[in-house]
């Protein structure tokens, strides 16, 4: 069983992610395992085991500098090779907790460039993101907000998204996709995708 969190490695921001997963299934089934378990893997409001949903993945797990449109975004290279996003990088590595807020204000702040340079078509938000863009405002839990924003479908809350965070709608789907690609490598390594056990259940 794997904390993918707490996996450390000398390329992550501090955080195990999906490149260190891909990694640590290519090294348990070169020594003959089947079934690699591993923690929750959603959104979460802090701790694996506290979803804010059982649907979408937990952007933290991205492997930033894997994904195909991190290549095609000079900003966003730009800014990870500079001397203080390097800095930052190397404190949450020797950090002895996963710093979470600190991993998460640097992926986001380049998943942000990566999204403004590729340039996607912006869909109607989806609920998730229209609930996570609400969370960051207001904080705390839905029934701590103003009663105006508790339903996802009403006007003040769509109101409040005139300039949605376009990457919470995309990152589920992203990290699907990544995610994807680790999964198609199993047949070179003789395990089958359904066996690599990705949990998102809670405790009752």
């Amino acid at each position: 069983m794997v904390q993918l969190y707490g996996v450390r490695s000398k390329r992550n921001w501090g955080i195990g992610d999906f490149g260190d997963l891909r990694a640590l299934v290519e090294f348990a089934a070169a020594r003959g395992a089947a079934v690699v378990g591993v923690n929750p893997l959603h959104a979460t409001q802090g701790s694996p085991y506290s979803p804010s949903s059982r649907l979408a993945l937990n952007f933290l797990y991205l492997d930033v500098e894997a994904l195909p449109e991190y290549a095609q975004s000079a900003a966003a290279q730009r800014l990870v090779k500079t001397k203080a996003f390097q800095r930052k990088l190397e404190q949450l590595r020797k950090a002895p907790l996963v710093d979470y807020a600190g991993v998460a204000v640097l992926k986001l702040n380049v998943l942000g460039l990566i999204f403004k340079d590729a340039k996607p078509r912006v869909e109607r938000p989806s609920t998730f993101a229209i609930f996570e863009a609400l969370r960051e405002k207001y904080g705390g839990g839905w029934e701590t907000w103003p009663r105006e924003y508790r339903e996802p479908g009403s006007r003040y809350s769509r109101g409040q998204l005139s300039q949605p965070p376009p990457y919470f709608s995309r990152s589920a789907s992203k990290m699907a996709k990544v995610l994807g690609l680790s999964t198609r490598g199993f047949a070179s390594l003789k395990i089958r995708p359904s066996t690599l056990s990705l949990s998102t259940a809670t405790p009752a």
